[in-house]
């Protein structure tokens, strides 16, 4: 947005950002942190990032802060323009690719980035939390989650509908460098990141985009991207030996670190007024970096986790704990029926607007999606310490059956409440944070005893919510590996109470 005499309101010398954080309607959908991806590179590759920011309509300072976000357009002409001062044609994955190693995505998600790479996540989880992760990187692209295994991701990428792919052509190749990056937090090798549909009209190519992709021709035409991405995988004792390495390597690095800014300060005191002092203020300021990251990472890490385990992350001090919790398990009735004979991007789009939904309600109520689980969800409600999960879960399992309607199948919910152990559990090499108990593998067994449109909970359970929930008289039935069972089926939530 230019003022009247054509400079930017965000241009050098002006210090008003008031609308610094517009989106929309401006047209603002690139986030800041991928001009600093871009400008770390060319700092560490040639000296320099200066020639970047020459005659654009936003200040360096501007497009240095992660707070900020540009336009479309203004991302593409900073990318193309260090394509062109590196003279590489692969600049914008190498760039992309060089995030994680120089920690470059922002203060905040390089604390994260920390977080992850500990034992106690693998790429795999970083993968997992793409979709929530990418909302802060841009909001031109819609990023979902077709497959994931313990070593290779399918990735779905799709433009939003005002966004031409072919003028975006650089960010094909920017995001596969992020991708392929990822596992390097690890200390692995990058991911091999193929790309296997693509959005682009061939015609509208030049010959060296075309070759640069190297697909074949029915690739081409998709509605949107598919990458297959694939990494090297650790055993436990490769991550302990890793962690262990790489932990004397960090002090190794720092302390060569704090020597060569010893080292550049003397010279900068030779002669370089100038520099010596930009120097010494962002030595006034480090005091306060470890407050800032830990302030933009905590709503990013609280918004996926409960905030006692998030904090125990944080201060890597996370130990498994007993707690008396609420599980909700969820299935789909007649899908697999329904799925049978459609094409597989019509049942992809209709399964992931289901969970998109689903999850939303549960999270609405205070609770925590442990995993989707085929077509179904494993929830769980009150491992944040606060009462009144039962009925939380219960007003969760209505709504999520009220939202059916929007779909030709139904749905079977089972619920129960009591003592679990929530911690890391998995085989030796492969763990999660999980949760297991009597109760967590009660509310399995009610969901596969309710018939369609059902939410079956236990005589126990029932007692706890009465007061609030319509419920039927009962009936006994047989579960698999437990026995009989008296259970109850709720109906609905009592108005006025």
């Amino acid at each position: 947005m230019l003022t009247a005499d054509g400079q930017s309101p965000y241009s050098n010398g002006v210090t008003d950002t008031s609308l610094s954080r517009n989106v929309s309607p401006e047209g603002n959908n690139v986030n800041c942190r991928n001009v600093i991806i871009i400008a770390r590179y060319l700092q560490k590759t040639i000296g320099t990032e200066s020639w970047l920011f020459n005659d654009l309509p936003y200040s360096r300072e501007y497009l240095m802060d992660e707070i900020h976000w540009i336009p479309l357009s203004l991302y593409t002409t900073v990318i193309n323009r260090a394509k062109t001062i590196l003279n590489d044609p692969d600049a914008a994955y190498n760039i992309g690719l060089s995030a994680a190693a120089l920690g470059s995505w922002g203060e905040s998600f390089h604390a994260i980035q920390k977080l992850f790479a500990g034992v106690f996540f693998s790429p795999r989880a970083a993968y997992r939390r793409l979709t929530e992760f990418v909302k802060h990187f841009n909001h031109t692209k819609d990023f979902g989650i077709v497959s994931l295994t313990n070593g290779t991701c399918v990735l779905k990428v799709t433009f939003k509908p005002h966004i031409d792919s072919c003028e975006d052509f650089e960010s094909d190749f920017f995001i596969r460098g992020i991708l392929a990056g990822i596992p390097t937090i690890w200390h692995l090798p990058p991911a091999t990141v193929a790309a296997t549909a693509v959005p682009y009209d061939s015609s509208n190519l030049n010959p060296e985009q075309c070759a640069r992709l190297a697909l074949p021709s029915e690739a081409y035409g998709a509605p949107y991207f598919l990458y297959r991405i694939a990494w090297k995988q650790q055993t436990w004792f490769e991550k302990m030996r890793t962690l262990i390495t790489h932990g004397l390597t960090r002090k190794r690095v720092f302390i060569e670190s704090v020597d060569n800014q010893l080292a550049i300060i003397r010279r900068y005191a030779e002669g370089l007024e100038t520099i010596v002092g930009e120097r010494t203020k962002e030595l006034r300021e480090a005091n306060d970096l470890v407050e800032n990251w830990r302030r933009k990472a905590e709503p990013l890490l609280y918004g996926l986790l409960p905030k006692d385990i998030a904090e125990e992350m944080m201060d890597a001090n996370f130990k498994p704990r007993r707690l008396y919790a609420t599980t909700l398990y969820t299935d789909l009735a007649g899908f697999t029926e329904y799925a049978k004979d459609k094409p597989p991007e019509e049942v992809e789009t209709i399964l992931n607007d289901y969970f998109d939904r689903a999850i939303a309600i549960i999270l609405e109520h205070g609770g925590w999606v442990i995993k989707p689980r085929g077509d179904g969800v494993h929830a769980v409600f009150g491992i944040d310490g606060n009462a009144g999960h039962e009925e939380r879960a219960a007003r969760a399992a209505l709504l999520l059956q009220k939202m059916m309607s929007n779909y030709p199948w139904d749905m079977r919910v089972g619920i129960d409440a009591g003592d679990m152990v929530i911690g890391q559990i998995g085989s030796r090499n492969v763990k999660r944070l999980d949760c297991t108990g009597h109760s967590v593998n009660l509310a399995a067994r009610l969901e596969g005893a309710a018939d369609r449109g059902q939410i079956v909970i236990t005589k126990i359970f029932a007692e706890r919510i009465r007061d609030r929930f319509m419920i039927d008289e009962g009936s006994m039935v047989a579960l698999k590996g437990i026995g009989d069972v008296f259970v109850h089926r709720v109906h609905g939530e009592r108005k006025g109470v």
